[in-house]
């Protein structure tokens, strides 16, 4: 007997259907003498298909998202878990790194202070301005540990961040073979924490300019208020980042200087995120890179807190 099929037709008052036809032969004395088709209406049971179908498609596309969801929420959990471990240690270490460090910056200006009225070579000299220029690296290195390891709550108060990026530049010594160029767009005042701003800024004028130490070039920071945001940016012409780098750049501890532990721009990162804000990078090995500050103008959906 043939399978049924499927039709599609269109009944007296214009409504779409779906029928299932059957056809048999008819027989008379073992002769065929005709055909007979029988249609049944499966309408309903092709809506409740459909339905069904695409149920099944949504129950899918939950499924996944929720999946999803819950890989982003035990990558974060873990990721949480991991910061802990490492502010904690970071803590301990900062803490029993700073006696011996500040024994030795006694120990180094109790001897200059000694050798003042004394004759002393000049390799005395430098064997002590190399000290104490460790000892200040050493420091660093503490400070970074214990911002890292920080959990202090932001202060928020209104502040000019043309005046901020201003003033970046006074907070430590550029080299000559360095050219610093400042473009100042009109941006409104923002609440932000002037403390954790002015990290932000100074951590990437100095990693920028580091890459230019050898060669030299130019240090480019401008401002400009775009959508509901102001943009910080500081484009060096450095030696950029290679392309394998760059998803690592914002991750703890990751470094490829020979000096230093690899946290300052993992905490430029939080610090943006603080605000509700965001930090990226555009980079090409060899021709420099550019990192975008992106801070909401207001924060909270709008609602200036105090």
């Amino acid at each position: 007997m043939p399978k049924p099929f499927e039709v599609c037709y269109r009944r007296k008052d214009g409504n779409t259907a779906f029928g299932e036809v059957r056809f048999s032969l008819i027989r008379e004395n073992d002769k065929i003498v005709g055909i007979q088709a029988i249609m049944r209406d499966i309408t309903e049971r092709k809506k409740m298909e459909d339905e069904l179908k695409s149920y099944s498609e949504r129950l899918e596309e939950l499924v996944e998202k929720r999946s999803e969801a819950l890989k982003e929420s035990q990558e974060r959990l873990v990721k949480a878990e991991r910061l802990a471990a490492i502010g904690q240690a970071a803590t301990m270490v900062g803490h029993d790194l700073r006696n011996p460090l500040q024994a030795i910056e006694n120990g180094i200006y109790y001897i200059n202070t000694e050798l003042t009225n004394l004759p002393i070579s000049q390799k005395i000299t430098e064997t002590l301005q190399a000290i104490h220029n460790s000892v200040d690296y050493a420091d660093n290195i503490v400070k970074d540990l214990q911002s890292f390891a920080s959990k202090r709550e932001p202060i928020f108060r209104e502040i000019d961040i043309n005046q901020l990026v201003k003033e970046t530049f006074s907070h430590f010594k550029q080299p000559e073979n360095v050219e610093t160029v400042i473009e100042l767009g009109e941006l409104p005042k923002i609440e932000a924490d002037k403390d954790m701003m002015k990290r932000i800024f100074v951590n990437l004028a100095v990693n920028g300019i580091q890459a230019m130490k050898e060669k030299g070039g130019t240090m480019k920071v401008s401002t400009k208020e775009t959508k509901g945001f102001i943009e910080v940016k500081f484009k060096d012409t450095g030696i950029g980042i290679k392309k394998e780098n760059k998803p690592k750049i914002f991750t703890p501890f990751f470094t490829t200087k020979a000096q230093g532990m690899g946290v300052g721009l993992s905490i430029c990162k939080r610090l943006a995120e603080i605000h509700d804000g965001s930090i990226k990078v555009d980079s090409e090995e060899g021709k420099g890179s550019i990192f975008t500050v992106k801070l909401p103008i207001q924060r909270n959906g709008g609602v200036k807190l105090d």
